[in-house]
């Protein structure tokens, strides 16, 4: 037997190397076996299943699997809706329970940003007045009539405040509107205050306020005062807090409600 050319060992090298190629397994290119069911686990750490597509292509999300909680919307501090009031609070349209709606969500202008009563605004200071809508609670608000003018008086004077009479003339004063949502009698108090209050009340506004015996004068010094009278609902009426005594002035906290 002749022995084997160089040239013919080069030749069968290559031939068993394509041989060897072609027997190799092919490899699959399927993600997984169709109808394959196969353990999983959900974001929250429980165990659930997943079946491979029909077609072999991909395995169906882990089920059964309780979504995450949705991120808050972008923008939205969970914190600032809080804290942005009741629904529709600052488009102008008074809803419940809102005490007033000015428009805006800017606080210290007699409205604040979540609607209620808040500040010393220069609408108090002349008709029609500051706002305030009662619904079924009270409406509680404190102020100070010092950065006010002499801009109201009743009339006629009321009271019997130690003996005498007032119309408020020489003191600051404040006007509300005040709109109930609800027919009844409403009530208006004065407390805390460091001074002594009147609260007298009108149909109309008007400085010179015709209060028709709403009025109330009947306590001296600090003690506070306490008027009644009947009202329509959605109808506004014209509250004034004034000084009982001649040129007395401070702070005080009134109360709005309709019983």
């Amino acid at each position: 037997m002749k022995p084997m050319s160089s040239r013919a060992a080069v030749v069968l090298s290559v031939l068993g190397a394509v041989v060897a190629c072609s027997s190799s397994p092919t490899k699959s290119t399927t993600p997984c076996k169709p109808k394959l069911t196969v353990l999983c686990k959900c974001q929250d750490g429980s165990e659930g299943q997943q079946t491979c597509e029909d077609d072999g292509s991909k395995f169906s999300p882990c089920d059964p699997c309780i979504p995450p909680d949705p991120l808050p919307d972008a923008g939205v501090d969970p914190i600032d809706a809080a804290d942005s009031g009741p629904p529709g609070c600052g488009d102008g349209i008074v809803q419940e329970p809102e005490q007033c709606d000015d428009k805006n969500k800017t606080s210290g202008d007699g409205c604040s940003a979540k609607c209620v009563l808040d500040g010393n605004p220069d609408s108090a200071r002349a008709c029609p007045g500051m706002q305030v809508h009662v619904w079924d609670s009270v409406v509680e608000y404190s102020g100070t009539t010092t950065v006010y003018a002499q801009t109201f008086r009743a009339s006629p004077s009321c009271g019997v405040d130690g003996g005498a009479t007032s119309s408020g003339s020489t003191s600051p004063d404040r006007v509300f509107k005040v709109t109930p949502h609800r027919p009844g009698t409403l009530k208006v108090e004065t407390l805390n205050a460091t001074f002594d209050t009147m609260i007298y009340a009108a149909e109309t506004c008007a400085p010179d306020l015709v209060h028709k015996g709403w009025c109330a004068n009947a306590k001296a010094g600090n003690a506070g005062e306490v008027l009644t009278f009947p009202v329509s609902s959605e109808i506004a009426y014209f509250v004034v807090v004034d000084g009982g005594a001649i040129t007395v002035q401070g702070n005080f906290t009134i109360r709005f409600s309709v019983f």
